[in-house]
Order: structure tokens, then C-alpha cells, then sequence
């Protein structure tokens, strides 16, 4: 039987991107110098150096640090697209006002074509100019409405990441910190 306790490889860690990082920290081997079995060996620990755990924390921190800023421009991006998507909101509603507006000018110029052929022509053109401007903007409020879902899926996806990170952070501190609390 060997003196030398290895310590087994650490779970996988990703970075929100799916991407494991370069820079993981392994556990130091803990060698018993005396040829019996520490009392972390028996318990199937592993002896962290403090330079282990302090380098562990900071790559944990940075981990956290990254993940919160991820959460954070998701939550960004989806309140600019609720903004884009109120003002396409309330410039449809202009436009279909407006339309509203032309129609009846139309109307009324219509009951007087005698008198106003020109004005009525005129207003037939502005009632087109606005159905067409009723289709533009229904289409830019669909594409942003289409954008906000997808940036809330985005936060939801980032938001449970970030969930997942956290407990993994936390499983990974309190196992460092239960191994060296054992050796």
C-alpha cells in the first residue's frame, strides 16, 4: 500500500460560454513523510495548501465576478428591448391614430368631391401613406417583441447558469474547505 495520497481529479468546471477554464487549481498531493496514514488520508480528504485554497477562492471569485456580469448584461439587454418595445408600442398606436385621422378626412372629402377632387385625391394618397406605415410599424413591433422573448429566455438561461454556478461554487468551497479541515 503507498504512503502517498492523490487526490482525484476535480469536477468540471464551465464557464457560462460552455468553456472550461484554463486555470482550474488541483489539489496539492499530501504526502505522509512518516509512512503512516494521516488522519486525512484515513478519511479520504485531501490536504490543501493554503496557497491552494487562496488561489481555489480567487479562481472561485473570478468564476462569480464573471457570472454576475453575464446576469447583469442580460438583465440589461432585456430592459433595453422592453423600452424598444414600449416605444414601438406607442408609435403604432400614433400611427394608427393617424391613419384614423386620414380616414376621416377621406370620408369627408369624398361627400364633397364635387367641390374638392384634389383634396380628395390628396387624402386617398395620405390614407395609403398610413396603412403602409401601419404595416412598417407592426412588423418592427413584431421583430421587438420577437427580441424581448428571446432576451428573456436569455436572462432566464443565464439566470439559471448563474444558479447552477453558485451551488457548484459553494459545493466546491465547503469540499476544499472540509479537507483541510480533516487533514
Amino acid at each position: 500500500m503507498s504512503t502517498a495520497s492523490t487526490a482525484p481529479e476535480l469536477p468540471p468546471h464551465t464557464t457560462s460560454a460552455g468553456q472550461a477554464p484554463h486555470n482550474v487549481v488541483q489539489p496539492s498531493s499530501a504526502v505522509d513523510h512518516a509512512g503512516a496514514a494521516g488522519a486525512g488520508a484515513a478519511a479520504g480528504g485531501h490536504h490543501y495548501t493554503q496557497k491552494d485554497i487562496k488561489h481555489i477562492e480567487k479562481e472561485l471569485h473570478r468564476a462569480e465576478k464573471h457570472d454576475s456580469k453575464t446576469f447583469s448584461h442580460a438583465e440589461k439587454e432585456v430592459h433595453r428591448a422592453k423600452k424598444a418595445l414600449h416605444k414601438a408600442e406607442k408609435t403604432e398606436q400614433k400611427a394608427i391614430s393617424t391613419h384614423e385621422k386620414k380616414e376621416k378626412v377621406e370620408h369627408k372629402a369624398a361627400k364633397a368631391l364635387s367641390k374638392a377632387e384634389n383634396e380628395h385625391n390628396k387624402a386617398i394618397a395620405d390614407e395609403q401613406k398610413a396603412m403602409k406605415d401601419i404595416d412598417i410599424k407592426k412588423k418592427h413591433h413584431a421583430a421587438l417583441e420577437k427580441e424581448h422573448a428571446e432576451k428573456q429566455q436569455a436572462l432566464e438561461r443565464a439566470r439559471q447558469a448563474k444558479e447552477a454556478a453558485d451551488r457548484e461554487h459553494e459545493a466546491r468551497r465547503a469540499e476544499v474547505h472540509a479537507a483541510n479541515a480533516a487533514a
